[in-house]
């Protein structure tokens, strides 16, 4: 099997080594390959105009989306105006939530440091049909994570880039080794654990001078929001 992913403005093949492999095998790795829970972030309608500002947002509950402060701080008094499209390939989403409320990691500040530039939207209802993806628990071991986020310049197909690796580790703050451009903030970086991927951390910001960037692990106070038990 081989799947065609745009990465950066280009196209990149992945060949899956799937002979022999069972349909329900082969389903799994494909949801794996395009977690449908992964969408991108638009203002004001589902379909936003050319080059209009995008973001990327991850469904952690099922009417939950975590992404960056900066992509929706501004529309707090306004979450109905945010629209998420989970799962959009080539133009087409799996499903399409639009904002209730906007829950920020720190309401209490004009401009959030770097390490709480994290936020989560409520959708005004769960969203079916699409499997949300759980928070890391504890200290991640991964030697390499995996981003999937939507550009700006190609806002309706997902880039992928599965050899992200930890430059720098912080209490809070990831530096990875992976390039992120203008609509990737928001995008979670994602550790595979067996069969599931689970959420380690944010895009917020590329690294000044390098191809690099910033991811915040999710804050305390955002997770039990996500999962009250935690």
């Amino acid at each position: 099997m081989t799947l065609r992913l745009s990465n950066s403005g280009a196209s990149l093949i992945l060949a899956l080594s799937l002979i022999g492999a069972t349909p329900s095998a082969l389903a799994e790795e494909t949801a794996l390959l395009t977690p449908s829970a992964i969408g991108r972030i638009s203002y004001g309608g589902p379909a936003p105009e050319a080059d209009a500002p995008i973001c990327t947002g991850a469904l952690v509950a099922p009417d939950l989306v975590l992404t960056a402060d900066h992509c929706v701080r501004g529309a707090v008094n306004s979450a109905d105006s945010v629209y998420f499209s989970a799962g959009l390939q080539d133009g087409i989403p799996v499903a399409i939530g639009r904002g209730k409320e906007i829950i920020l990691a720190d309401q209490n500040v004009a401009k959030p440091d770097l390490a709480m530039d994290v936020a989560l939207l409520r959708l005004s209802a769960p969203l079916e049909g699409v499997m949300a993806l759980p928070p890391a628990r504890g200290a991640s071991t991964a030697k390499a994570y995996t981003l999937i986020a939507y550009a700006r310049s190609a806002p309706d197909v997902q880039t992928r880039n599965d050899d992200c690796f930890a430059l720098r580790k912080d209490a809070d703050v990831i530096g990875l080794s992976c390039a992120v451009v203008s609509g990737n903030s928001g995008a979670p970086v994602l550790m595979r654990d067996g069969a599931e991927m689970h959420v380690v951390a944010v895009v917020v910001a590329a690294a000044k001078g390098l191809p690099a960037a910033l991811a915040v692990r999710i804050p305390s106070v955002l997770v039990t929001q996500i999962d009250p038990q935690n």
